[in-house]
């Protein structure tokens, strides 16, 4: 090279790097100054028609650049940029920067932020045609580190952080494609929704590739998105952590700005894919418009539930559900009103919860969701099978078919009907309101085993005796209202039950059939798991009753009821109760206070029965039931009006009651002239308790214990009473009745002292009094009981007569003057003196007795003379003597002959021997003698258990005599001719009174 040459060379090179120099400083001093920066950004906003700002700029060789505080935004935005980087790095080389490309764009920290105005307008900007035209500039490989997204829109907010992407053609690609590679460290979604709680969704991990395949006249796309979610999603029930893959497919195309042929499938554990097929049109209008299709499908709903939230929570963790559903559907319209319509489909499912259980699940629910308004149904569920378990019983169900419908203000069932086991069928509708909690509906059942349901009822609500049975067929209607605001707070019913052909039963002496009853009513709670309020109105009749042996029929007869109160379920304690029964023209009886039935009883009352007609309670109840123990209630009659206040206290086995009788115009009448009356007035105070906690301490009386009782035209049997006033009180099961005046008693006096009962109500039960009679005209007793006409008088003084269930016992005596001396009566008592079977006890002393007048009066014959003796252990039953122990025998008296006539000796031959005398050989005698005269006649006798025997007193010589004659004159003995004998007692009365028939008809 020649020197020439080199010196051009030379002073070419250093006019270059002169130039370079200068360029640089140049470069330099516009940085400094600010004016590059500001060219830059204004060629940059003339390019691409948003406002770019920057902050220092940092060249660097081979050619970079580097852009501290980059930041975009729109021309109309005067707010918040679009984009903010905290660094933009530029690579390039000087071939590339000759051919206008990067080789690459790298974004430190970007931050890009999407909203809208009032008019729904995105703040996205629209490049303007010469940056859209212009295809010479490629920006390589674009990359973002620990990007930032945030995009506040009507319908959703979206933050996604820790984005780190690359953009650009892969290597060693020769085609049109390019990819994304995005991954998302966190993004949180909040879902919003017009006057209702934004839906959060939570994902993390984002790792997906974009593949972008550039042509003429659309750009396709193929993604890959692997994501997780990091928090519930209430729309979807999602636990956190679930696992999802989508893939996506779509046809770009910018002239139409739509997606065309776009297919994503959504696969994640437990379902088949999701996939979502169609187009999407005005991609960045900030409204697109869909026209998408969609199916997936859960082969196994007990897999799904795994990763459901709903089903992880306590309260549903137990829900077991299998059985697979199925889900198609489609998205329409624009995206601020888009409507999905999905139906769907359950196949041989079963569901388990708690007490629940169904099995054999199908069904079909369409579902349409738009942004104003959702509607699910009308979709139909069948269930071949169920059961619901209440404590220790199951009702199974059978047959279930259900239609079900929702909106977005309520769901509806719109009918549900099954087969309840041992029960009946049902059916039922209701409907629940999102807004307001409130659910209403009704319930119909029908055939329903009356017995079933008190078992249901004796499970379930409270424990019903072991011994009570009922049969019958019920019916029942339910309209219901309730509260769930959150939980259920408040439910009220009307209900309306039936009873048909209904039969009750209590043990083997309680029992009536045919009932027919009818209940309506209202029942509310605030607490349904604990406390209700009812209040219920019903009648029930049409039926018979059989009591024990007490039977009537109520067939044509109704009563009327009604009840009202709170019931606590879990004390199974009935508060403020109001019972009324009306009884048919019998009265009615009412109550009111609380009553607890378990664990143990606590019974608080206070009862009333008002306007009671005696005279048709005595027909319909009394009467039979009072027959049983006397056959004088068999023809009675009995009137009045009857009250009843009192106060009942129950608690355990012990209990009190306290309050007053009031009696008016009350009147009875017994057959045979037993008892009765014509008037009564009561007013009655009273205080009985349960005999068994009863005190044996004495009861102290006061005046104002006492009522009064007022008789007018008292009648028992021969006394007759006008008018009869008593004092009487009960109190803590004592009775007192004080003394009443004087009664004349057949032309005598009876007085009887104050009546002191004790313990009333247990079974030793007592009561004491005195009795005295003074000149009782015997006569008069006679000719009113139809007895043989005796003269004389009765004078008896008892100072004690104590009555008990079982026995009537006395002290003291009473003395009859009559057949000329004296019959004296002690120990006199009875034996249940309440039981129609009674038995009268005394013993007898007879003194200075005229046989005349005996044989007289009792037509025996004729016997003469004085006898004298004892009758001890004497006892009557059913009008006919039972035992005693007879021991009688004449005594001498000067100027009384003793004298016997043929009649009374064959009398006597009869009680003594069992038989008479031959009829011949009588009659013989008695021809030739009217009567015969004796020495002593005495006679021995027992009698037990219709064991006679009669032994003669006279012996002489080893003959045993009844009657033993004179040495002279007519006279005649009546020998004991098998002494011991035994004879039957009514046997031989039957021969006596056939023997005085004929001697009373002359034979």
């Amino acid at each position: 090279m020649t020197g020439k040459v080199k010196k051009v060379l030379l002073s070419s090179g250093i006019s270059i790097c002169l130039i370079i120099l200068t360029a640089i400083a140049l470069l330099a001093w516009y940085e400094r100054t600010g004016r590059l920066r500001a060219l830059i950004e204004r060629r940059a906003s003339d390019y691409t028609g948003v406002e770019i700002q920057m902050g220092a700029i940092h060249f660097s060789w081979p050619p970079a650049v580097d852009i501290e505080g980059f930041a975009v935004s729109t021309v109309e935005d005067e707010g918040a940029p679009l984009l903010t980087c905290q660094t933009l790095k530029l690579k390039s080389s000087l071939r590339n920067v000759l051919q206008r490309r990067l080789v690459s764009a790298e974004l430190i920290a970007p931050k890009i932020d999407i909203s809208s105005d009032a008019q729904g307008r995105l703040n996205l900007p629209e490049l303007n045609k010469k940056s859209q035209s212009d295809t010479s500039f490629s920006a390589g490989t674009v990359r973002i580190v620990n990007g930032e997204l945030n995009i506040d829109v009507p319908q959703a907010k979206v933050r996604l952080q820790g984005v780190h992407a690359t953009f650009g053609k892969p290597a060693f690609s020769l085609g049109s494609e390019n990819v994304l590679n995005l991954h998302v460290g966190q993004a949180d979604i909040s879902l919003t929704r017009k006057d209702a709680d934004s839906i959060p969704i939570g994902l993390k991990s984002m790792e997906s590739k974009f593949v972008f395949y550039q042509k003429p006249a659309a750009t396709e796309v193929e993604a890959d998105i692997y994501v997780s979610t990091t928090a519930q999603i209430p729309q979807v029930l999602l636990l956190s952590n679930v696992p999802m893959n989508l893939a996506l497919a779509f046809d770009y195309t910018p002239q139409r700005d739509a997606l065309e042929n776009a297919l994503l499938t959504l696969s994640m554990p437990s379902l088949s894919p999701i996939r979502v097929y169609g187009a999407i049109a005005d991609v960045m209008s900030g409204n697109p418009s869909l026209n998408l299709s969609l199916s997936f499908e859960a082969p196994q709903v007990a897999d799904l539930l795994e990763y459901t939230e709903l089903f992880q929570r306590p309260i549903y963790k137990e829900v077991t559900a299998l059985g697979a559903l199925t889900v198609d559907g489609e998205l329409k319209g624009y995206m601020n009103d888009v409507r999905i319509a999905l139906r769907t489909r359950m196949k041989d499912g079963s569901f388990h919860w708690r007490r629940i259980r169904l099995e054999d699940i199908n069904g079909e629910v369409p579902i349409v969701k738009t942004t104003k308004s959702i509607a699910v149904g009308p979709g139909a569920i069948d269930a071949g099978k169920g059961s619901i378990s209440l404590r220790d019983a199951s009702v199974e169900l059978s047959g279930m078919h259900a239609s079900l419908s929702a909106d977005e203000s309520h769901v509806s069932l719109d009918a549900l009907s099954m087969n309840v086991s041992d029960i009946g069928k049902a059916s039922m509708k209701g409907s629940y309101e999102y807004r307001t909690g409130e659910l209403t509906g009704s319930v119909r059942m029908s055939d329903i085993p009356a017995g079933d349901a008190l078992g249901f009822l004796s499970e379930n609500v409270s424990r019903l005796p072991d011994n009570l049975s009922v049969a019958g067929t019920l019916t029942s209607e339910c309209d219901y209202h309730a509260k769930l605001v959150p939980r259920l707070k408040h439910v009220s019913a009307h209900y309306d039950v039936a009873l048909k052909d209904g039969e009750i039963s209590l043990g083997e002496f309680i029992s009536a059939a045919g009932l027919m009853a009818r209940v309506k009513g209202y029942a509310e709670s605030d607490a349904p798991d604990r406390k209700w309020k009812v209040d219920a109105d019903g009648t029930a009749g049409n039926f018979e009753i059989l009591v024990d042996t007490f039977y009537q029929s109520f067939a044509e007869a109704e009563f009327p009821f009604s009840l009202s109160g709170a019931y606590d379920i879990q004390t199974k304690r009935f508060e403020d109760a109001n019972i009324a029964l009306n009884l048919n023209g019998m009265g009615e009886l009412s109550a009111r206070g609380s009553a607890q039935f378990a664990p143990d009883r606590d019974i608080s009352m206070q009862f009333r029965a008002d306007n009671v007609d005696l005279e048709q309670t005595f027909k319909q109840v009394g009467q039979q039931v009072l027959s049983e123990f006397s056959s004088l209630f068999r023809e009675a009659e009995m009137g009045g009006t009857a009250t009843v206040a009192a106060a009942v206290q129950l608690r355990a086995e012990n209990w009190t009651a306290g309050g007053v009788l009031d009696i008016d115009k009350g009147r009875l009448a017994l057959r045979e002239d037993v008892l009765s009356f014509n008037s009564l007035s009561a007013h009655m105070p009273f205080n009985v308790q349960s005999s068994r906690y009863a005190s044996n301490a004495p009861v102290a009386f006061t005046d104002k214990d006492y009522g009064r009782i007022m008789l007018a035209d008292l009648r028992m049997g021969p006394v007759r009473v006008p008018d009869l006033t008593l004092r009487a009180a009960l109190k803590e099961n004592a009775l007192r009745v004080q003394r009443p005046p004087p009664i004349n008693l057949f032309g005598g006096k009876l007085a009887l002292g104050e009546f002191r009962g004790e313990n009333m109500l247990g079974v030793h039960a007592r009561i004491e009094t005195s009795l005295a009679a003074e000149a009782v005209d015997i006569y008069e007793v006679c000719r009113e009981f139809s007895l043989p006409k005796v003269t004389g008088n009765l004078n008896a003084r008892f100072p004690a007569v104590t009555l008990t269930v079982d026995s009537l016992a006395s002290e003291g005596a009473a003395r009859v003057n009559a057949f000329g001396g004296s019959i004296d009566i002690s120990s006199f008592g009875v034996e249940k003196p309440l039981s129609p079977v009674r038995t009268f006890k005394a013993d007898l002393v007879f003194r200075e007795i005229d046989l005349s007048e005996v044989t007289a009066a009792l037509n025996f014959g004729a016997i003469s003379g004085i006898m004298e003796g004892t009758l001890t252990g004497f006892e009557l039953s059913q009008g006919q003597p039972a035992a005693f122990i007879a021991d009688f025998g004449t005594v001498p008296r000067k100027g009384v002959s003793q004298r016997i006539n043929f009649d009374a000796v064959q009398n006597i031959t009869i009680l003594g021997t069992g038989q008479g005398f031959q009829a011949s050989i009588g009659r013989g005698l008695a021809s030739f003698f009217e009567e015969f005269r004796y020495d002593k006649m005495g006679f021995y006798c027992t009698l037990k258990n219709d064991n006679f025997r009669m032994r003669g007193k006279v012996v002489q010589g080893g003959t045993e005599y009844f009657v033993k004659g004179v040495v002279l004159g007519p006279s005649i003995n009546v020998i004991n001719r098998n002494p011991g004998q035994t004879v039957s007692f009514k046997s031989m009365l039957e021969r006596v009174n056939r023997v005085k028939k004929k001697q009373a008809d002359g034979k």
